[in-house]
């Protein structure tokens, strides 16, 4: 019996071996050989240059993309400009409207008529701005077109406040030499008759220059220029290189004359002057009026 039991045979045992495990992935779905070798030659270069291994990497890269472009489509300019649907497409993704499209606030301060923002429109369109764009350039006019306006308000009144202060010296002469208020406004009287002989009222009057001290004081010069019935000669003989009525037609057709507006025009006292002084001329020649050739 003890010899049969060590003759029992027995398989070899085979010691239990533990296979390590691969490395561990550097990041998620790592690309294989194959996907590597077979990938377009753009995408090879990019994984080269980058230095990626797995989708994760891949991934990631464009998700730093987006944070540079924004998310979403992203707008690339078309290589031709011959590429109609490309820019058309490209303006649109940038916001460029349709002509008809752009809007403008209202702005009772500076009014622009439907012309005008047509033409807004029209340029908008043409250099391809987007409404927020266009609606800040119709603004931009409408600043500048209030500080113009803001300036000749304050020229105007300053005009206007330099002119005041003229007449009032003026008048003030006139009355000290005309000896009092009382003379002066009898010189007033005398300067209307005057006026009305030499056929002006009417104009003065209309113009507002009636009871203008210099004005006054011009006609007044008129008036000691005049002895029986006649206008004397100044000392310098004035002269006209045309017909005095047709110079006179011409003051009396400028714009400067004409229009109230340009009343504090720079040019308008020396039309003033050169009216008066015609006027002058006139009477003192054959187209004086009757009654002062009468006398």
């Amino acid at each position: 019996m003890p010899n049969e039991l060590l003759e029992v045979s027995t398989e070899p045992v085979i010691p239990a071996q533990t296979i390590a495990p691969g490395s561990e992935p550097s990041g998620w779905m790592p690309l294989s050989d194959e996907q590597r070798n077979t990938a377009p030659e753009s995408v090879k270069a990019l994984l080269e240059a980058k230095k990626w291994s797995t989708a994760e990497q891949i991934a990631n890269g464009y998700s730093d993309l987006e944070k540079v472009l924004g998310r979403g489509e992203h707008i690339f300019k078309p290589e031709s400009p011959d590429d109609v649907d490309g820019w058309t497409k490209y303006w649109q993704q940038l916001g460029v409207p349709e002509e008809n499209e752009y809007e403008y606030e209202k702005d009772e301060t500076v009014p622009f008529d439907d012309a005008l923002i047509d033409r807004f429109r029209k340029f908008s369109k043409k250099i391809n701005l987007n409404k927020e764009q266009s609606a800040g350039l119709v603004q931009f006019q409408r600043e500048i077109i209030k500080e113009v306006m803001a300036t000749e308000a304050e020229t105007e009144a300053a005009a206007v406040e330099t002119s005041e202060a003229d007449k009032e010296t003026i008048r003030k002469a006139l009355v000290t030499k005309a000896g009092g208020e009382v003379a002066y406004q009898n010189m007033m009287v005398e300067a209307r008759r005057i006026a009305d002989e030499l056929g002006i009222y009417t104009t003065l009057e209309k113009k507002g220059l009636a009871s203008d001290p210099e004005i006054i004081g011009m006609l007044q010069e008129i008036k000691n220029r005049t002895k029986e019935g006649s206008i004397l000669p100044v000392d310098e003989p004035l002269t006209a290189a045309k017909d005095p009525k047709a110079e006179l037609k011409e003051i009396m057709d400028n714009p400067i004359w004409k229009d109230a507006k340009n009343k504090f025009h720079p040019d308008r006292k020396a039309l003033q002057k050169r009216y008066m002084e015609l006027n002058m001329l006139i009477a003192n020649s054959e187209f004086a009026p009757k009654r002062i050739q009468d006398g």
